[in-house]
């Protein structure tokens, strides 16, 4: 009799055991089904920008007079110097610059920087 009563104990634990890996994996696909339907929705949020302007003159950061125009470009593109809050110059990617002559610079680029020919920059004068 005795040992009926430890074999039923034994049996229950058991099942008990089978029940709770059963509910452990049913969670963790759950929580990964979850954590993939995040990520997707992050990624999707993460395939646009969208910035806007009150006053658009033009997209050319070099010749707009909008400072929302060249805040938005430096987040695009790295400016060979920048300006600081106290309007000094500061380096960016150029390390050392100087002026050649009235219409010519000659300007020294950080390490590992590079500069394409492709890269058009139309320029007027003011």
């Amino acid at each position: 009799m005795k040992s009926n009563w430890i074999r039923y104990v034994f049996i229950i634990f058991i099942i008990l055991i089978l029940v709770f890996a059963v509910f452990k994996i049913k969670s963790d696909e759950k929580e990964k089904e979850l954590e993939s339907q995040v990520s997707t929705n992050q990624e999707e949020k993460n395939r646009e920008i969208k910035l806007a302007i009150a006053n658009l003159d033009t997209m050319n950061p070099i010749i707009s007079n909008n400072k929302n125009v060249q805040d938005i470009s430096k987040l695009i593109f790295e400016p060979l110097v920048d300006i600081t809050s106290d309007y000094k110059v500061k380096p960016a990617l150029a390390t050392e610059w100087a002026k050649e002559s009235d219409n010519s610079y000659l300007i020294k680029l950080r390490e590992n920087v590079k500069w394409t020919s492709r890269t058009k920059i139309y320029c007027r004068r003011r």
